[in-house]
Formats: structure tokens, sequence, C-alpha cells
């Protein structure tokens, strides 16, 4: 049998990616890729994400944004070249000033998106040697939380569980591999639609490459992964007009640990921020962390 790819399918995932803000911390996040060994099996699994920042409000006052996602997910393939996705996440967010906290939390957007896999390539003795290019499109749905009363209370639309738009979503994926040694660049293009009060997060583009090994075949497998990925926000428009100190761009860092079986998979990655300009510079993002849990079915 053919060696498998490792696809990269989380980036496909966010529900709560890239979130605008008004001079507060904004969940800049593509939310760091999974690598899913078994991709070829219908599975379904739990992640957790969590996201920092700090923020200038300019005058000496400063406050710290904390994002945590948890993503009840599963995939299934109608066809060998097909794969469906959906996702639901849960959010929990908050903005901790001195002596105050603004919490915010809910069930976020949800995604659905099918991928095809267009291209698939593999030669050399045992077909040692492979490479395939997968396509897709789908669509994030308003099911979050989008509160106007809240808003109007000094909420920033950043910290709202949900968006209240519905948004397009295009994404693509390569993989190279040689035996246990491999490759994977991936891109995800986020098209935002303006909401029903007239807010309009700027449109997202997410990226990354990851290098990658797979250890001997046994009955428990390790695949560590080093990498970076690079995300960049468009700024976000109220009621047609320009939202200050938003969008920017992130490059980060990534280190990652999977472990899996035949039937289960579990990781952890962290990813440390090398070169960020957020918000025209008022906003820092901190290391973002991930841990994952998946049954295959």
């Amino acid at each position: 049998m053919k060696h498998r790819f490792l696809l990269f399918w989380a980036f496909l995932i966010s529900a709560q990616i890239l979130y605008g803000c008004d001079r507060c911390g904004c969940s800049l996040s593509g939310h760091y890729l999974n690598t899913l060994p078994q991709y070829r099996r219908h599975a379904v699994g739990m992640r957790w994400f969590y996201r920092g920042f700090s923020s200038d409000h300019h005058g000496g006052r400063f406050s710290t944004e904390h994002f945590h996602s948890v993503e009840g997910w599963g995939q299934f393939f109608p066809h060998p070249r097909l794969q469906v996705v959906g996702v639901l996440p849960v959010n929990y967010f908050y903005q901790a000033w001195e002596e105050r906290r603004t919490l915010s939390q809910g069930i976020g957007d949800a995604v659905l998106l099918v991928n095809y896999r267009l291209w698939a390539h593999s030669w050399g003795e045992e077909e040692a040697w492979q490479q395939q290019l997968w396509l897709g499109g789908g669509v994030k749905l308003p099911t979050g939380r989008f509160n106007t009363a809240l808003l109007q209370q000094g909420l920033h639309p950043n910290l709202q569980p949900g968006t209240g738009s519905w948004d397009g979503l295009m994404s693509a994926l390569y993989n190279f591999r040689y035996r246990n040694w491999g490759i994977a660049a991936d891109a995800l293009f986020r098209f935002n639609r303006e909401n029903r009060i007239g807010y309009h997060y700027g449109h997202r583009l997410n990226s990354s490459v990851r290098l990658f090994y797979q250890t001997p075949k046994g009955s428990v497998r390790w695949l560590p992964t080093v990498g970076a990925a690079y995300e960049w926000a468009d700024e976000d428009q109220n009621l047609g007009a320009q939202v200050r100190d938003t969008g920017g761009f992130c490059l980060w860092g990534h280190l990652g640990l999977e472990t899996y079986s035949r039937r289960w998979s579990i990781g952890i990655a962290w990813q440390p921020p090398f070169w960020q300009h957020l918000g025209n510079g008022f906003l820092r993002a901190f290391g973002r962390v991930q841990v994952n849990a998946s049954l295959l079915l």
C-alpha cells in the first residue's frame, strides 16, 4: 500500500480566526495546523486553543486579552478524493485591566468546508517520493452570538463569541514527502462580509510551511514538526468607515509533537511570535498553544 500523506487540515476550520479590534488585543490567528497522519479516515475530535495579546490604549493605559476556544470537529470522506470537514467552537474570551475584567463566552461561528484532491504523484523505489495538491472551499456560518447591546456598552468586536456574518473560505495545500520525511505548505483565505449592523471584519490570509518526521511503523508512532506560519489581516470597517488600529501581520514559529495509533491521535503545539505589526503597533501577541485529541473511525 502506498504511504499516506500527512494532511494539514486544521487550518481550514478556524471559526473564530482573526477578529478585528479597536486598540485591544485581537485574535489574529489561523489556529496553527494539526498534523493528522490518518487523514483518509473518518474522525471526530476536540481541540483547545489559547491566544493572548497585550494592548496599548495610549495615555499609559494597558490591558491584556485572553482567547480560549474549545472546538468539536468531524471529518468525513464520501469519496477518496473528497474530504468534508465540520467544526463548532465554544469560546471563552476576556480582557483584563488593572482591577476590571470583561468576559464574553458562548458558542462561536461554525465552519463547513469541502476539500478536493486535485493532483497526486508517486515515483521511485517503493514509491518513496510522493506529493499531493488539495484545493477547497467553504463557508463560515454566523452561529456565534454578536450582541449589539454589548457592543454599545463598550465590548470590543473582537471579544464577541461570533462575527455575525456569513464568510467564504478558500484553501490550498501542497505536501511533498520522501519516506518518513516531508514538507507541507498551506494557505487559507477568508473573504469576510459585513454583518447586519454594518461591521465588516477585514479579509484574512493564513499560511504556513512545516517540516515533519514520522517515526517508523509501530503500534504507537510519533510525529514532530517544526516550521513557521504567516498571517495577515486587512483593516476592519464600521458602517463603511475604517476602524483605526485594526489589521496587521504576524510571523510565528512552530514546534509541535503528535503521537498516534490506529484508533487515536493526541498532540500539542507551541507557536512563538517572531515578527509582528498588529493594530499599527499598539497590539502585541504572546505565544500560542494548542492541545488536540482525535478518535479515528
